[in-house]
């Protein structure tokens, strides 16, 4: 079996609404009080909370894309993280400027 057709099973409306629960599960801090789900806002702009106020009809758009090959995935976002200056990381920097 090819992997097209393996995606194009595996991205049945069902499906996909039951991995956002259980994504959303995951991100879930049930530490604190009220619990708190980490998810950032995606590429496109939905939030979490947005995305499951339609989740049908969110997960069937995607679905159909997938099926019908127009779904591009998006590239994670990216995000500068600033890092503390080390010694072991000032050594890197001037290797990286020599070299």
């Amino acid at each position: 079996m090819n992997l097209d057709k393996l995606l194009i099973e595996a991205s049945t409306p069902e499906l996909l609404e039951e991995e956002f629960n259980r994504y959303k599960k995951i991100k879930t801090d049930g530490l604190i009080s009220p619990p708190k789900v980490n998810i950032q806002v995606g590429v496109d702009g939905v939030s979490w909370e947005g995305f499951e106020k339609d989740i049908k009809n969110q997960c069937l758009y995607i679905s159909n894309r997938i099926k019908n090959g127009t779904y591009f995935f998006n590239p994670f976002r990216e995000v500068p993280i600033s890092k503390k200056k080390t010694y072991k990381n000032r050594k890197k920097e001037n290797r990286a400027m020599k070299g």
